[in-house]
């Protein structure tokens, strides 16, 4: 199953219209209706219906987009486990004790916030 031809599929059921969700997507409509058809032939089932107002939801598109919605964002979940983060750790004279990175102490969840930057150390690494 194509993940833009789902992510298509998606848009038509939030907008409602073809030409709607080919602006959303900044694709034309002739490429949005060319993945609908795709992933139609994949799934062997009619997702969507054309109307004079747009485009409506057969029963299979209905019982289709929670799972498609679904799998948008589990590929956003994987996207973001493998971008790289950014890390930047500074140290002071002010610091009482052994100085240490800024991130000392978080969890790798939120090692791309920074709590403090000094001009000492900043790069980036991957998680």
């Amino acid at each position: 199953m194509d993940l833009k031809a789902v992510k298509a599929f998606v848009a038509i059921a939030e907008a409602g219209q073809f030409q709607k969700a080919a602006v959303d997507l900044s694709l034309t409509q002739q490429a949005v209706s060319k993945r609908i058809a795709a992933l139609e032939k994949d799934l062997g089932v009619r997702l969507l219906v054309r109307t004079p107002r747009g485009a409506e939801l057969t029963i299979d598109g209905q019982a289709l987009l929670p799972h498609a919605r679904a799998l948008l964002q589990a590929e956003e979940r994987a996207l973001a486990a493998v971008r790289p983060g950014t890390v930047r750790c500074g140290w002071t004279s002010l610091a009482a004790g052994p100085p240490r990175p800024a991130w000392y102490g978080t969890s790798t969840a939120s090692i791309r916030r920074s709590r403090w930057t000094s001009s000492r150390c900043s790069g980036r690494m991957r998680r």
